[in-house]
Formats: structure tokens, C-alpha cells, sequence
């Protein structure tokens, strides 16, 4: 693993000028953003946050256990990422509340952390994950 993936910093895209707001990147445009919160909603909607089924079929169900609840920690981390890059001003997103509060978990973690089972879950700690 490497250490963005430690830190929870994410590397600068080749495509991306670091001058250029991500609001003016086609793949993270505010349309393209309200598409992906849409369906992050319907997964969320859809989401067993005891078990996964691909999960199921490894012998040691401790270890399926470990694994779910690592991953479901993980999409909080990166949603968590998403709305932080969304709010910041140099990204240029008109309306970035509206545009986060439009769908569940409308940009508040605590929220989040309640729909993945999480609660309690540290974000300073997302290294260890």
C-alpha cells in the first residue's frame, strides 16, 4: 500500500492543473457531482451494514466482520474527502451546501457514521484503516 493511501491524501491528477477549480473538470463538475451523490444515496439506501454477501463465503466470519466494517469506514473516509473538496472556496462550486445537502447524508458525517454503523468512528484515525 502506498503512503496516500496511509494518509488519506490524494494525489494530484495528471489531468488536473493545480490552478484548475474541480468544479471546472468535466468528471467533477457540479452536474456530475449532484449525479454521483444521487447514486451514493441510492447505495446507501441499498446497504446491509452487518454483512456482505461476497463476504459470507470466507470461513472465519470474524474476519468477513473486520473486513465490512474496514471498507464501510473507508466510503465514510472518502465521502468525508469529497464534501472537504467540495467546500473549499478554490474549487469554485456555486452553492456547495446546496449542492451536498441535496442528498442523504447531505454532507454531515455524523450522519454518515450513523448509516454505516459506524458511530464513534475517529476520522484522525482513518490511517489505520
Amino acid at each position: 500500500m502506498d503512503n496516500q493511501a496511509d494518509t488519506g491524501e490524494s494525489a494530484p491528477s495528471p489531468h488536473r492543473n493545480s490552478q484548475t477549480p474541480l468544479s471546472h473538470l468535466p468528471a467533477t463538475s457540479a452536474q456530475e457531482m449532484s449525479t454521483a451523490l444521487r447514486k451514493f444515496d441510492s447505495f446507501l439506501s441499498k446497504l446491509d451494514v452487518l454483512s456482505s454477501p461476497r463476504l459470507t463465503l470466507l470461513m472465519v466470519p470474524r474476519l468477513a466482520t473486520l473486513i465490512h466494517r474496514s471498507e464501510l469506514k473507508r466510503i465514510g473516509t472518502a465521502y468525508s474527502r469529497v464534501c472537504d473538496e467540495v467546500r473549499k472556496s478554490e474549487n469554485k462550486y456555486e452553492f456547495a451546501m446546496t449542492l451536498l445537502a441535496s442528498q442523504r447524508p447531505f454532507g454531515q458525517m455524523n450522519v454518515l457514521w450513523q448509516v454505516l454503523g459506524v458511530q464513534g468512528f475517529n476520522r484522525d484515525l482513518r490511517h489505520t484503516i
